[in-house]
């Protein structure tokens, strides 16, 4: 599970294979751009990803393994 702080809202997901994800229980697909952008990050790193509204900024706050 990775938590971030974006546009000063914190935020959970657990990356998944895409087959898995389901945004609702807070499953996000490895392929999508965000999860990718998520994938080999440390914690406090800043993360750039795009979105339909532009590009966002986020910073990861803590990792956990389940």
């Amino acid at each position: 599970r990775v938590t971030f702080e974006s546009e000063g809202k914190t935020v959970s997901y657990r990356i998944v294979d895409s087959v898995q994800s389901d945004l609702l229980r807070g499953d996000l697909s490895a392929r999508s751009p965000l999860g990718s952008a998520l994938m080999h990050k440390q914690l406090g790193d800043e993360v750039n990803y795009v979105t339909p509204q532009g590009q966002k900024i986020c910073t990861i706050t803590l990792i956990s393994y389940q």
